[in-house]
């Protein structure tokens, strides 16, 4: 099963399918091996599953993350990955895989392509992503990630993602004034929050001011 923009798949008991699909993710996002991550779900928590897919590509236009032997979650630990699929990051392709599934709704159900589609209305995610390129000024994309952080609908993982990709589109286009300096500012801000070193508002407001000034 597919969602979206290859943001998620599952995969039970095909080895050669799952092979062709990491090569086929690889080639098209030029995924560099750094940017790869495997994960045995038998010996790791639904939990640290979810806060490894957090992290940001570094090399890479989005990070691969494979998660193997997924008939050791438990029925009763599916919510959160569950919940997770509904809203996948659009920094990260996820391979769900194993010898058979275990979750709360019916395998049919699994794969089922409109199980976890979105409103027929744009999400503001949605809206952000596709600001990038439609070649929204610096300031419409600003108000866009203004308005997100007032509702604080994901918190600061997906707007530094979104950060990240209009970097990425400006670098694609040709800019380069000030672009390094600003991916290892954008970098840092990503550790600090994560280690709780600022708050997610105070620092989001400080880098998007200096991002966008």
């Amino acid at each position: 099963m597919k969602k979206g923009n290859d943001e998620y798949y599952v995969i039970i008991g095909d080895d050669e399918k799952l092979k062709k699909k990491v090569e086929e993710l690889t080639r098209k996002y030029k995924i560099s091996e750094f940017d790869k991550k495997i994960i045995y779900s038998d010996t790791v928590s639904p939990q640290l599953i979810i806060q490894e897919l957090q992290f940001l590509p570094v090399f890479s236009e989005k990070r691969l993350v494979i998660v193997k032997n997924i008939e050791a979650i438990k029925k009763s630990e599916w919510k959160i990955i569950l919940d997770y699929l509904k809203n996948p990051y659009p920094h990260v392709c996820l391979i769900l895989t194993g010898k058979s599934v275990e979750v709360p709704v019916s395998e049919d159900e699994l794969f089922q392509e409109d199980l976890f589609s979105y409103e027929k209305e744009k999400t503001l995610e949605e809206e952000i992503f596709s600001s990038i390129y439609k070649d929204f000024s610096s300031k419409d994309f600003f108000n866009l990630l203004s308005e997100y952080l007032l509702k604080k609908e994901r918190g600061f993982v997906f707007v530094i993602a979104a950060v990240e990709h209009l970097l990425r589109r400006k670098v694609i286009k040709g800019e380069r004034k000030d672009i390094v300096k600003k991916f290892m500012t954008l970098h840092q801000l990503d550790f600090y929050l994560k280690t709780g070193r600022i708050s997610p508002e105070k620092g989001l407001e400080v880098f998007l001011f200096y991002l966008f000034s």
